[in-house]
């Protein structure tokens, strides 16, 4: 639309397995950066949602929400915090 700004708010990281994700996410919180599991339930299995489990199993949404991780995304964030954040995911 015009005159609007996207409004970036997840930075998300798909890791190989659920076992990385977890020892990513704890080896960054050791550091003091802060990263999170969204959605660590698939949004059909959650009761809110009971109504679309009878459309069956999403695999590939289940098999992402076991191997992702939001790492910080904000504006406030500084070159050398972007750079620390990234050595340490690298």
């Amino acid at each position: 639309m015009p005159n609007c700004d996207p409004n970036w708010h997840l930075s998300v990281i798909i890791l190989d397995d659920t076992n990385i994700r977890n020892s990513l996410n704890h080896y960054l919180e050791e550091r003091g950066i802060g990263a999170l599991i969204h959605y660590p339930t698939p949004l059909h299995l959650q009761s809110a949602f009971n109504q679309y489990a009878k459309l069956g199993n999403l695999l590939s949404t289940e098999n992402l929400c076991d191997r992702i991780l939001s790492i910080p995304l904000n504006v406030t964030l500084m070159n050398r915090e972007q750079e620390e954040i990234i050595k340490s995911i690298v």
